[in-house]
């Protein structure tokens, strides 16, 4: 039971839309689905770990993100405008086929990083998940350390299976969008990146 709460835990945070899916969903187009599964699992990384200080009940942590919110909100807000001016900038490369550029070297660490990154610095998922694990009668389960390391394995197989799900869905249309769909994927992702890059700047300010 725990691990299925996990699971819909996990599936809950990581489904709405946002950048972190964006980016996900963008590096499975132009590269294919291995890469969206890559930064996929840097998100999934960052909700277990959240998970960890929702369901062990450690305080210390949880109190330690609230005081130093504005610090976070500001490193976040910067690495969503220094992507969103990455995004605007770079040129896609042409290839004698399209369906090439799927096969171009993917960095794997910088997309588990980008991703992990910009799902910690956000204090708004620590917040939502104690809200949700207090929802599901799971809050702090730090007594029990068996039971709460189930539950914080639920909600990585659950996260993970909206990124697998996302990553392949995408990857299916790799190679199709050429140069002139691959500029305008660009463009959006990086009109929505500076948009929440400037949200997060505001609330620091």
């Amino acid at each position: 039971m725990l691990i299925a709460k996990g699971v819909v835990a996990g599936l809950v945070l990581s489904a709405p839309l946002g950048p972190v899916a964006l980016l996900c969903a963008r590096r499975s187009l132009i590269y294919g689905p291995s890469a969206g599964l890559v930064s996929g699992l840097g998100a999934a990384t960052a909700d277990m770990i959240y998970a960890a200080v929702a369901a062990f009940g450690l305080t210390v942590i949880s109190d330690w993100l609230a005081l130093h919110r504005q610090t976070i909100d500001l490193v976040g807000g910067g690495l969503l405008i220094a992507l969103g001016i990455y995004l605007l900038l770079i040129q896609p490369k042409p290839t004698d086929e399209p369906s090439q550029r799927q096969l171009e070297p993917m960095d794997a660490p910088h997309a588990f990083g980008a991703t992990f990154a910009l799902t910690v610095s956000n204090p708004i998922t620590l917040v939502t998940f104690l809200v949700l694990f207090d929802y599901l009668r799971a809050g702090d389960l730090g007594d029990r350390p068996g039971m709460a390391a189930l539950l914080v394995a639920g909600v990585f197989a659950g996260s993970m299976v909206w990124w697998l799900s996302l990553a392949f869905g995408a990857g299916r249309l790799a190679g199709r969008l050429g140069l002139a769909g691959e500029r305008l994927l660009n463009r959006a992702c990086a009109l929505v990146m500076l948009g929440f890059g400037a949200y997060g700047l505001l609330r620091f300010a």
